[in-house]
């Protein structure tokens, strides 16, 4: 299995791009390709996905920056993203919670961010990520018992 760091980030800091839009990407890449290798179980494919997403932004980039809040638009595109490449018991996951408690189960229990980071990451405040965190874990808990 491949092991990607903040460096294999590549092309994110192309000539002509705004530092603006260089400054975020690095700064996101290591959640988006984790959480994309987490929603397929590929590191690989979480990779695609990520850099799919990089792409997008870099298309939208002012409507981006214009949005109440960057990191929210650019959460979507690649929960869509990576919507299309679930694994089986993660697509259940899905289907047993709310989309954002099923983003913020993963982002704090698969890729272990704090409430703060995984609100930061979602474009939330850190007490409404750890309200979807908290409600998720007692839904999947009901669930199981």
């Amino acid at each position: 299995m491949r092991s990607w760091s903040d460096a294999d980030a590549g092309g994110i800091a192309r000539v002509g791009l705004s530092e603006t839009y260089a400054v975020f990407c690095r700064g996101y890449w290591p959640v988006y390709w984790r959480y994309g290798a987490a929603c397929a179980a590929s590191v690989d494919v979480g990779v695609a996905v990520a850099t799919a997403v990089i792409g997008d932004l870099e298309d939208c980039w002012p409507a981006v920056l214009s949005s109440p809040c960057a990191a929210a638009m650019a959460w979507e595109l690649l929960v869509e993203r990576a919507s299309l490449r679930r694994t089986a018991s993660v697509g259940r996951l899905y289907r047993l919670l709310e989309r954002r408690e099923a983003d913020a189960l993963l982002l704090r229990h698969k890729l272990g961010l704090s409430m703060l980071q995984g609100g930061d990451v979602m474009g939330l405040d850190g007490t409404e990520f750890a309200l979807l965190s908290r409600r998720a874990l007692r839904k999947i808990t009901e669930q199981a018992g």
